[in-house]
């Protein structure tokens, strides 16, 4: 009897080709579904990684952190001409949008490179550790903040910031002035009052001065004729910004030495090496310095009137001190914290006074003008037995003028004083006739 064929089971009854055409498909199915991703990927602007070092992630999402801060954004003009572009002016690229940073740009930061060279990373960084503050845009091209950086944001820091004076500095082997602190130090003092968004350390640099009792400047130009570049020196102050009013306020009623222009004890004195740090509100320095201006100007209006050749100025002998061989890093600010050191006073009383110092930075000399001369031979004396120095350097000659030398010293100050009367007086007249002459257009 024939042997009856099994049952073929209806699931696996099909053609062979049938079988070869649906694994096709389902071949076809998945490429589509990696090329519908790779596409996405790429309108999203992820480049293809298999991996990422999770290490260089943080730390570029950190760096990318600070960069977009808004107290970043305040003082770095870099990243604010891309966040803050004003209406018709031109972006550049014209791939990238307004209100967004290249990546390419961010690529060359020197703190990036350090960790990757790859956008790849950024965008991860961005994607997974930051997008809650930052947006990947223009097709992978270029990032931009979720909460976009405006003009109006611009003074926000003042009433988040302190102002920190008499920061120490040093000279290295060229004879260069440079700080003899890192931002890091300055934040480890304030760190314990709540999270420090910002400490910037504040440089001058040599230029030609726009102060109006200068009789001198700095020559900005070598034996050929050309513009040298102008040179940076710390002016031993710094900005402290919180990231929370709160924790400003705590700082403030523990550190503050001067409000409102008036000295106060602090509870907690800071030291940095052999200084005592000043402390002050940025709203209170930013105060000091319009009302100086105000005053500056107020005098400029009484000299604007009468006869210039008539100008005569009223002294009292004993009242000039002579400096020389000062410090390269130099300025009026330092010479005037060194008489307010030498004759223990306070910067208000030193501004009541009109206590001023006639130097222009780069000079080697220079001179302190004081309304009485009880004063001068404190100072004298103190900054001859180097007890009291001017950048961290002891003054090579000090004495208070007196004879020939006093008498030359007001001679040419008020022959200046006169030139300066004679220039304010022509600059209005030509004022008058530029305004008289496109009236009349």
């Amino acid at each position: 009897m024939p042997s009856k064929e099994p049952k073929k089971d209806p699931s696996t009854d099909d053609k062979p080709e049938e079988k070869e055409a649906d694994k096709k498909t389902l071949k076809d199915e998945d490429k589509k579904e990696d090329s519908d991703k790779k596409d996405e990927d790429e309108k999203e602007g992820t480049p293809e990684k298999e991996e990422y070092d999770e290490e260089v992630i943080k730390s570029v999402a950190e760096r990318l952190r600070f960069f977009f801060s808004d107290a970043n954004v305040r003082q770095d003009f870099f990243i604010r001409k891309y966040l803050i572009v004003k209406e018709g002016a031109l972006v550049g690229d014209s791939s990238i949008s307004a209100g967004t940073v290249p990546i390419d740009a961010l690529l060359r930061f020197n703190t990036i490179k350090r960790f990757t060279e790859d956008p790849a990373d950024v965008i991860h960084a961005v994607k997974t550790v930051l997008s809650d503050k930052l947006v990947v845009k223009d097709e992978g091209k270029s990032i931009a903040r979720v909460k976009p950086f405006t003009q109006e944001l611009m003074n926000d820091n003042i009433p988040l910031s302190l102002y920190v004076k008499n920061l120490p500095t040093k000279q290295n082997d060229r004879k260069q002035v440079l700080y003899d602190v890192q931002m890091e130090d300055v934040r480890k003092l304030f760190e314990s009052y709540g999270e420090v968004s910002l400490v910037k350390l504040r440089f001058k640099r040599s230029q030609h001065s726009d102060d109006d009792n200068h009789t001198d400047d700095i020559k900005m130009e070598d034996n050929e004729g050309k513009r040298l570049p102008r040179r940076r020196f710390p002016m031993g102050d710094c900005m402290v910004e919180f990231e929370e009013k709160a924790a400003l306020e705590k700082a403030a009623e523990d550190v503050i030495t001067s409000k409102e222009g008036a000295a106060v004890e602090p509870k907690r004195k800071l030291e940095m090496g052999e200084k005592t740090l000043e402390v002050m509100l940025l709203k209170d320095y930013l105060n000091g310095l319009k009302k100086r201006k105000r005053d500056k100007d107020d005098d400029k209006k009484g000299e604007d009137d009468g006869d210039a050749s008539k100008l005569t100025i009223d002294w009292k002998p004993g009242c000039v001190v002579g400096l020389k061989g000062l410090p390269e890093n130099c300025d009026r600010e330092a010479i005037l914290q060194a008489v307010m050191k030498g004759c223990d006073i306070t910067e208000a009383v030193l501004k009541e006074k009109k206590i001023y110092a006639d130097y222009s930075r780069g000079q080697k000399d220079g001179a302190i003008r004081f309304p009485e001369p009880d004063l001068p031979k404190v100072l004298v004396e103190k900054l001859k037995s180097g007890d009291v120095k001017i950048c961290d350097a002891k003054v090579e000659e000090v004495e208070v003028k007196e004879g020939d030398a006093e008498k030359k010293y007001w001679e040419d100050y008020t022959q200046f004083k006169r030139n300066q009367m004679r220039h304010r007086q022509e600059e209005k007249k030509q004022k008058k006739k530029r305004f008289r002459r496109n009236k009349t257009m």
